[in-house]
């Protein structure tokens, strides 16, 4: 039998930072006043460079 437990509190603080993290690179990007396609490029790469560092 499962015993359910409750999510790990450090886990769920992580995981909204990267989102807010992830949000704001958003934000920046489209105040930068790029292309549609350099600001799709730049928020790829820096999802990737969050989403990196909290996989580490």
């Amino acid at each position: 039998m499962n015993a359910r437990t409750a999510p790990d509190p450090h886990s769920a603080l992580l995981l909204l930072a990267g989102a807010s993290v992830l949000a704001w690179t958003g934000i920046l990007v489209a105040m930068a006043g790029t292309d549609p396609a350099t600001a799709s490029f730049w928020r790829c790469v820096l999802a990737l460079v969050v989403l990196g560092s909290v996989g580490l």
